[in-house]
C-alpha cells in the first residue's frame, strides 16, 4: 500500500462508512485524493467495520472482500491452531489474508524454512503461508505484523498444487469456496477436496477447513470431523487426519468460546438399535402402563 493510501486509511479510522454517509465522504475526499484511491479506501474501511465481529484488531488490518468472507475468526483460528502445537514446520495453504496464519504462527515453535522454499519465502519462519493471489499475500504480511508482531512467518506466491511440501510435518488448508462470481456450488472446493485429503499421504498431519454442510460420507475412515460453533451459530467443519484426530474420535462438536466438546468414538461394531417405547393409550392411568 502506498504512503498516501495509508494516510487516507488513517484519516478514515473510526469514520461511519454506511451507505448514507459514504457518498458525502467520497465527494469530500475526492477534492484531495484520486477517485480510485478514495473508492479503495472507503471499501477497505467498510471491510474493517464488518471484520470487527471476527478480529479484535480489525481496524488495523487489511482485507479483500472474498478473504474476509472466508476467513476464520481469531477465536476459531486459535482453536484449530492448538492441535498444531509442537509441529516442527507448518504450511498454511490457501492462506488468504492470514486469519489462520496468525494463529498458527503464535502457536508454533522456532524453526527454519526448508532451503527449497527459502529463496521464495519472505524471511525465515516456522509457518509458511502459500497463496496464488499477490494482494492476499501482501495483506497477510501486514496482518501478521499487526496481530503477531515478531512472529517468524514465510510467504510464498504459488499455486498450492504445484509446490513441494518436503520438510513440512503439518499442513493446514482452507480451500476456496468462492470465486469472483460468488460462492461455489455446495461441495465444490478449489483445490478439490479429494486433492486436499491426499495431502495426508505426503505430510501426515493435515487439517482441512470445510463448509459445515459437508457430507459425512466423503470423509475417509480414520479422519475426525469436528463441527465448530460459536455460541449457537455453527461456523465451520475441520477435518483432522488420523495423526491429529483426538482420541480416536470420528465426529466431534465443539462450542466456543467455552470450549465445551462432545466426541463420538469410532465404533468397532454397530450400535444396538434403540428399542421402541411402549405404546400407550391416553385413557390409561398412569400413562406409563401398556394398553391391554
Amino acid at each position: 500500500m502506498s504512503r498516501e493510501g495509508r494516510k487516507l486509511l488513517d484519516r478514515l479510522a473510526g469514520e461511519d462508512v454506511s451507505a448514507g454517509r459514504t457518498l458525502a465522504l467520497s465527494v469530500s475526499l475526492r477534492q484531495e485524493y484520486p477517485p480510485e484511491l478514495v473508492a479503495a479506501a472507503l471499501t477497505q474501511q467498510a471491510l474493517r467495520a464488518s471484520a470487527r465481529a471476527k478480529f479484535s484488531l480489525a481496524d488495523e488490518m487489511l482485507f479483500t472482500r472474498a478473504g474476509l468472507e472466508q476467513a476464520s475468526s481469531e477465536l476459531t483460528a486459535r482453536h484449530a491452531a492448538a492441535r498444531f502445537a509442537g509441529a516442527r514446520l507448518v504450511a498454511d495453504l490457501c492462506c488468504g489474508i492470514g486469519g489462520n496464519l496468525v494463529s498458527l504462527a503464535e502457536s508454533a515453535g522456532d524453526r527454519a524454512i526448508p532451503p527449497s522454499l527459502r529463496a521464495r519465502a519472505d524471511g525465515d519462519g516456522v509457518v509458511v503461508g502459500v497463496d496464488i493471489d499477490l494482494t492476499s499475500l501482501e495483506f497477510a504480511r501486514h496482518n501478521v505484523a499487526v496481530c503477531a508482531p515478531g512472529a517468524l512467518v514465510g510467504l510464498v506466491l504459488a499455486d498450492v498444487t504445484r509446490i513441494s511440501l518436503r520438510g513440512f510435518d503439518a499442513v493446514f488448508i482452507d480451500p476456496a469456496r468462492r470465486d469472483d462470481r460468488g460462492r461455489l456450488p455446495s461441495g465444490h472446493y478449489r483445490p478439490p477436496l479429494g486433492w486436499c485429503l491426499g495431502l495426508a499421504d505426503v505430510v501426515g498431519r493435515v487439517c482441512i477447513k470445510a463448509a459445515p454442510g459437508l457430507r459425512r460420507e466423503v470423509v475417509p475412515a480414520g479422519w475426525e470431523t469436528e463441527f465448530v460453533a460459536v455460541g449457537r451459530e455453527l461456523k465451520e467443519a475441520l477435518l483432522w487426519s488420523p495423526p491429529l484426530a483426538g482420541g480416536g474420535a470420528t465426529t466431534r462438536a465443539t462450542v466456543l468460546p467455552a470450549g465445551d466438546t462432545l466426541a463420538a468414538p469410532a465404533a468397532d461394531k454397530p450400535l444396538p438399535t434403540a428399542r421402541a417405547a411402549p405404546r400407550t393409550c391416553p385413557a390409561c392411568s398412569p400413562p406409563s402402563l401398556r394398553c391391554p
